[in-house]
């Protein structure tokens, strides 16, 4: 009897271990997703952060809500998402600015920039001109390195969001927008986004191109000495 209630217990054990990624993998999403981005309605990252939604949306059933919370530097869409629970509901429009300049020119971060999870690779623009969202920041020519400047726009979730959902987020998005010609032409390549390198790949790649973008950035920034505090 002792044997067969440890037996019970065991397999109890077992099945709790597993839940959380099982659970997640299967019923997620079963409700609305929600998203923020610092930039305004209409430009391009929020028309293709509309667009991913619309795949998420396309793929599961579940509605996708786009928060436009417009601030310096991204810094309000960043704070609300990295407060968001790491469940998959809560998500936000990422890019070079809040990555990997941030850190660099502010010198106390309301955000956890390294912490944020990367769902998937960025479309990217190559600008030969000042941002209007980096006014002060030069181009890559203008500091005296004979390249351009590269604007990206990515998805993330917010720290410990489990990998089955971001798998997921991922592998939806790739297929539905970007290997969608329909959607690409109508939330991309209308932006003048240029999808290339490893984009739509799996979210190691989005990590690496953070890291490799904080780097660069990090050399700018002691170029030009750029400071916003």
């Amino acid at each position: 009897m002792k044997s067969s209630l440890n037996a019970v217990a065991a397999a109890i054990f077992a099945v709790a271990a597993v839940a959380p990624a099982s659970s997640y993998g299967q019923a997620y999403p079963s409700k609305p997703i929600r998203a923020t981005i610092g930039t305004p309605t209409g430009g391009p990252g929020d028309v293709v952060l509309r667009g991913a939604g619309l795949a998420i949306t396309n793929a599961t059933g579940q509605g996708f809500v786009v928060e436009n919370r417009v601030g310096v530097g991204s810094i309000l869409s960043m704070e609300a998402c990295a407060r968001g629970a790491p469940d998959g509901y809560t998500l936000c429009s990422c890019d070079q600015q809040s990555l990997a300049i941030n850190p660099y020119i502010r010198s106390k971060l309301s955000y956890p920039a390294q912490d944020m999870v990367p769902v998937i690779l960025p479309l990217v623009v190559m600008l030969e001109n000042r941002t209007p969202d980096l006014p002060n920041v030069p181009t890559y020519k203008e500091a005296g390195l004979d390249v351009a400047l590269v604007t990206w726009f990515g998805l993330c979730a917010p720290p410990r969001t489990p990998r089955d959902i971001v798998q997921k987020l991922n592998g939806i998005v790739a297929k539905g927008l970007l290997g969608d010609p329909e959607l690409r032409a109508k939330f991309v390549l209308s932006q003048g986004m240029v999808i290339e390198g490893a984009a739509g790949g799996p979210p190691e790649a989005f990590a690496q191109h953070i890291a490799a973008e904080r780097d660069r950035y990090a050399r700018i920034v002691k170029i030009t000495g750029v400071r916003e505090d």
